[in-house]
């Protein structure tokens, strides 16, 4: 994992984010929170910095195990 100061998305192009590749991570959140929480984010954009609010869950830091029988 490597982290980023700015993440670049072309005009008419779109990214995803997911476990295990590009994700955001809270550092030093000012609330608490617990995995399933909903949270909104306001990611600002573009050379006139507008505001865009994504809404986002929040999940655990733990890896997922599955469990087989």
């Amino acid at each position: 994992m490597r982290p980023v100061s700015a993440f670049h998305v072309p005009p008419r192009s779109g990214a995803s984010f997911a476990a295990g590749g590009k994700h955001l991570m809270l550092f030093k959140a000012r609330l608490k929170y617990v995995a399933g929480d909903r949270v909104q984010l306001r990611f600002i954009c573009g050379s006139e910095a507008q505001r865009m609010p994504i809404a986002a869950e929040v999940r655990s830091s733990k890896p997922v195990t599955q469990d087989t029988e």
